[in-house]
């Protein structure tokens, strides 16, 4: 796209206008407005070949830092620390650069940053970067434009800038309102096409591949150091190919076989129409196909920022781009809402950008399943209607594991996958051995008592005084081993999330409420942990159909057959149970669903918030 706006002004002697350029761009006609002029800055900004006049006009400049020859031209080698990998929403903790002109570094930028945030243990524990270390340096807004300076008119080089120069536009976005506007070279990327033999790109293997010196690891000055020693290594490699000019480094990074092309084939009033409020949005192909479904608390900024940040995006999501036709909304009252809404639509649509669950919440929970005569304990990431029992939600895989590990040993249930059939020959796993299973596989335990442990087990979970550290004991771990530990630790954190609220799922029956839409309430009801569908209340005879449907559930027995969107809705209802962030807005009344005067109380609840929305 960028050749097709140079070659058009090359073909012009006069400055062109916003609109008429845009024209080259979109589907239909272009049109001079503050997407248009932001869409054309974040596409030809960081381009030295673009200049843009005050009058809101484009031309080229022949003599651009693209054409200057590699030994003479400034680089910037910047590396980041920060809280996380999510270029759009992690905090910088720290940036070091090194700035080079004419093959001889010239000055360094080197800063600690307050992210505003607590630096995650793991991050603080690779880096060496404390909450302390940072607690008096200046925050990313007093940083960015310093940094900025230092950088200006230079080619800005990261090893996966694809991360780093994504994160410093988003500031200077943010904080500037501008872009960034830097030419960037990603030394990874160069590393892959000039050494395909090497099975590993990172800074670590590459150091080794050339015999480098490695300066501090994960610190930002000591990654840009190394990073400017492979750069100078890259670059003397590519010479020695014919590469004269910064352009033919740009070019060399690029892979021939995947050509970076964003071809727009959307209108630009149909990314301005987009209303400014919650809601879901979904990008349709030319044949009328789900490209991607995805949710937002303001819908034309997030879908604007899709082509916004096209100059940074992926491969896989340039290709998605070029292929937007068309896009729908639904506009919904709040984020509980937008998030069930854009589950639905994911399953309704199976959209081919959206990868498989990244829009549901990252839990797990032990669960105890309901099938057989020998349930077994588990892991699982998903609430699903069958009759099993669920603790949680567990952050964290590793504290899930242990806590599953805990509760199996102390009941001394099975943990082995699949249904059983006895048999004495079965040899005794690690559990058995040390006497935390009840060995049901050989037969040791009939179905009978093992259904007793089953009970007993069960009893443990709706006992809000059982003592979790008393089970740490009763194993007989010894004092200060790493299985201590670590059942001491997944003992202490059931018993905080104890404490908070139930921690058996299914004992989990209230209705979760938030503003509808245009008008009324969002009702979710939620039964035995178990979500029952959604519910738009305008009037009192609406909750009618509410109850009728709790009170058909309760005389069910046995798994429920609900759908696979009605299990989503259940694990996205579970997370914002128990989210700290809930409130104001959405709230939930909690009722006994086998109880009719507490059930009768919380609709009771419900009729008089939805009369104070229609006053």
């Amino acid at each position: 796209m960028r050749h097709t706006l140079y070659s058009y002004l090359a073909g012009h002697e006069k400055k062109i206008g916003t609109a008429e350029l845009l024209d080259c761009v979109f589907a239909g006609e272009g049109a001079d407005s503050d997407f248009g002029r932001e869409f054309l800055r974040s596409l030809l900004a960081d381009d030295p070949r673009f200049i843009e006049e005050p009058v809101g006009a484009w031309s080229i400049v022949e003599d651009n830092l693209f054409a200057a020859p590699v030994d003479e031209a400034p680089f910037v080698i910047v590396d980041l620390e920060t809280t996380g990998q999510r270029a759009d929403r992690e905090g910088i903790t720290e940036i070091g650069a090194i700035r080079i002109e004419g093959g001889r570094e010239v000055g360094r930028f080197e800063q600690l940053v307050n992210p505003g945030r607590s630096i995650p243990p793991f991050v603080s524990k690779l880096t060496g970067i404390s909450d302390a270390m940072v607690a008096d340096a200046p925050r990313i807004a007093e940083v960015i434009g310093p940094f900025i300076e230092f950088a200006e008119g230079a080619v800005l080089v990261a090893h996966n800038a694809a991360f780093d120069v994504a994160l410093l536009d988003h500031q200077s976005r943010s904080v500037l309102e501008r872009p960034l506007g830097m030419p960037s070279l990603c030394t990874v990327k160069l590393a892959q096409r000039l050494l395909p033999e090497l099975r590993k790109t990172s800074l670590d293997s590459l150091s080794d591949h050339f015999d480098l010196e490695v300066g501090a690891r994960h610190r930002a000055i000591g990654d840009a150091e190394t990073t400017a020693a492979i750069l100078e290594r890259l670059v003397a490699m590519l010479s020695g190919q014919g590469a004269c000019t910064v352009i033919d480094l740009m070019a060399a990074q690029d892979d021939p076989e995947s050509p970076r092309r964003l071809e727009i084939n959307v209108a630009q009033n149909k990314l301005e129409d987009l209303p400014v409020v919650g809601g879901v949005y979904r990008l349709i192909g030319a044949q009328g196909e789900s490209l991607f479904v995805g949710r937002a608390r303001d819908l034309r900024d997030r879908v604007q920022r899709h082509f916004l940040g096209a100059d940074h995006a992926s491969d896989r999501q340039l290709a998605m781009l070029s292929n937007v036709y068309d896009i729908e909304h639904t506009v919904t009252g709040c984020e509980l809402e937008a998030a069930l809404v854009e589950a639905r639509e994911i399953r309704r649509h199976e959209p081919a950008y959206n990868r498989s669950g990244k829009h549901l919440p990252r839990n797990y929970f032990v669960r105890m399943s309901g099938r057989g005569d020998l349930p077994r304990l588990l892991v699982a990431t998903r609430i699903k209607p069958d009759g099993s029992l669920y603790v949680g939600p567990l952050k964290g895989r590793a504290f899930a594991e242990d806590a599953a590990e805990l509760l199996a040993a102390s009941f001394r249930l099975r943990t082995c996958a699949g249904p059983l059939s006895p048999d004495p020959s079965f040899k005794e796993c690690r559990l058995a051995a040390l006497g935390w299973c009840s060995r049901p596989c050989n037969g040791s335990v009939d179905a009978g008592s093992y259904q007793a442990q089953v009970k007993d087990f069960e009893c443990f979970l709706r006992d809000g005084n059982s003592d979790l550290g008393e089970l740490v004991e009763r194993l007989g771990v010894p004092r200060g081993s790493s299985v201590s530990r670590r059942f001491q630790a997944a003992a202490r954190r059931l018993a905080r999330l104890r404490r908070r609220m139930p921690w058996l799922v299914n004992n989990y029956s209230y209705f979760a409420v938030a503003p509808g839409a245009e008008a009324g309430l969002f009702v979710m009801a939620v039964v035995g942990g178990l979500c029952l569908g959604p519910v738009d209340l305008r009037e009192a005879g609406d909750i009618d159909s509410v109850v009728k449907r709790i009170l058909s559930a309760n005389k069910k027995t046995g798994p429920r057959r609900v759908s696979s969107h009605d299990t989503d809705a259940s694990t996205i209802l579970n997370d914002w149970f128990h989210s700290p962030e809930r409130g104001g807005r959405e709230t939930s009344i909690g009722f006994d669903s086998a109880d009719r005067a507490s059930l009768d109380d919380a609709v009771a609840t419900l009729r008089g918030m939805l009369s104070r929305v229609s006053e």
